[in-house]
């Protein structure tokens, strides 16, 4: 059957596989998206602050108001490709050169750019995430040696909202296993 929109149906499970891609913002260049290689983990978390308010006319207080005073979005990220450019993020830092290629440590602070993940799963419906503006912040420890395990860039990837549309991004969830947009 085919995957719909519809529960209970198992054609809607999901195991989540896809293509990351980077595009750094920067106010001199017109840089364009790039392929950041393997990422084994892509999990986007939402944070909502809530402000209660209690009547206190009776003699026991109870709740007569919620309100939702802030949003906020992270994604939590694993880059498996040691590549300079993915060092360069984890770095928070430029680079030079070509070979070697020279990495300079945290001297860009504010790393911002657009992450855009395009589902190739093959099992549930194809999802398309557009996050067009994040800071990055490594996370962990970057481990040059490791001594029989694969090494790996963890990042987490602040998410801005544009204070124009209060919107922070947009996912496609794709019933029909197409690429969602461009």
């Amino acid at each position: 059957m085919p995957i719909t929109d519809i529960s209970p149906d198992v054609d809607n499970y999901f195991v989540g596989a896809g293509v990351l891609k980077w595009q750094m913002i920067s106010p001199v260049l017109d840089v364009g998206f790039r392929l950041a290689g393997n990422c084994s983990k892509f999990e986007l978390s939402s944070q909502v602050t809530r402000l209660k308010h209690y009547s206190s006319q009776t003699g026991t207080r109870f709740k007569d108001r919620d309100v939702v005073t802030q949003v906020d979005a992270t994604v939590a990220l694993t880059l498996d490709e040691i590549t300079a450019s993915n060092l360069q993020l984890f770095l928070l830092g430029d680079k030079s050169g070509v070979n070697p290629i020279m990495v300079n440590i945290l001297n860009t602070p504010n790393i911002h750019g657009a992450l855009r993940l395009i589902g190739t799963n093959d099992v549930g419906a194809k999802c398309q995430i557009d996050l067009p503006s994040v800071l990055i912040t490594p996370s962990g420890a970057l481990g040059l040696i490791n001594a029989g395990t694969w090494g790996e860039i963890v990042l987490t990837a602040e998410v801005n909202g544009d204070i124009a549309t209060g919107k922070f991004g947009r996912l496609a969830w794709n019933i029909s296993g197409e690429v969602a947009y461009p």
